[in-house]
């Protein structure tokens, strides 16, 4: 999320301090682990990069895009994590076990994160505008009243 929303830097960064983490945790699959992670975060950024270029910054926000490329991300994890962590049957018997699970949840909460971000984006512009709104509201009613300059007797109108 972080290089689909920030570009190939955030996103390579972000990828690099979690993949140091989950290094850091150890295991079988840290090192796998860690690989996918910085490949994750660079294959957002990388996303990023190509909609910006191609006059599509609005598709870096929509929850399709931020689904599908986390989906697409958890079948590279997963086939990153088949081809460094050994022993192969035991690498193999993890991803049986973990990538429906994992592909389900991060796609769908790739996918919610982006809308929750969406609607709050529009709430904002709502509420701005309303704000605007009123702003315009007392400009204009005032309008009349300021033509003739400021002085005691119109301030108390």
């Amino acid at each position: 999320m972080g290089g689909l929303l920030g570009g190939p830097v955030v996103g390579g960064l972000v990828g690099l301090t979690g993949g140091l983490h989950r290094y850091s945790l150890g295991g079988m699959t840290a090192l796998s682990c860690m690989v996918s992670t910085i490949v994750e975060g660079l294959l957002g950024g990388l996303v990023h990069s190509i909609l910006v270029k191609r006059g599509r910054p609005d598709k870096v926000f929509s929850p399709l895009t931020a689904g599908a490329i986390t989906f697409f991300a958890e079948m590279v994890q997963m086939l990153i994590i088949l081809l460094i962590a050994r022993p192969f049957e035991d690498a193999l018997h993890l991803v049986q076990s973990i990538a429906a699970p994992m592909m389900v949840t991060n796609t769908v909460g790739a996918a919610l994160f982006m809308r929750i971000l969406l609607d709050k984006r529009a709430m904002f512009e709502k509420y701005t505008s309303a704000f605007s709104a009123t702003a315009l509201k007392v400009a204009a009613s005032t309008e009349g009243i300021l033509r003739q300059g400021f002085n005691e007797e119109n301030s108390m109108k």
